[in-house]
């Protein structure tokens, strides 16, 4: 059982949101997904492995490898769990958006934050 390197580039994201005060887990769009899956399978020979998004403190996020955890989430794709973020983690992060964008330096995981209607409307009108 081995686990080879991991590069992934997470944007930093503050984990603390400042808009909204809601109850919806972190979202995986289906590209991210793909790439998390094509990363773990690329990455890991370990069975029941599983990629762990982790507060990296300073407002910021990382990724490594684990197991599932009782107190954890799971992200599934194709009926495999792909991601797990423990329950208090998970709790912050809401609001925003794991990705996939298209760089020249290849596929790169980005997080995004999304603003509540409200403020978008604020922000365009003034």
């Amino acid at each position: 059982m081995t686990a080879k390197g991991i590069i992934v580039n997470i944007f930093a994201v503050n984990t603390k949101n400042k808009y909204w005060d809601g109850h919806t887990m972190i979202k995986v769009t289906e590209r991210a997904k793909q790439e998390l899956g094509r990363l773990l399978a690329a990455s890991v020979d370990w069975p029941g492995a599983c990629l762990r998004l982790v507060d990296r403190g300073h407002g910021k996020l990382g990724m490594g490898i684990d197991i599932q955890q009782s107190n954890d989430r799971a992200i599934e794709y194709e009926g495999s769990i792909l991601l797990v973020i423990d329950d208090g983690l998970a709790d912050s992060l809401t609001h925003i958006t794991l990705d996939v964008d298209d760089s020249p330096e290849g596929t790169e995981l980005v997080i995004c934050e999304e603003l509540p209607e409200s403020h978008e409307q604020l922000v365009s009108t003034t």
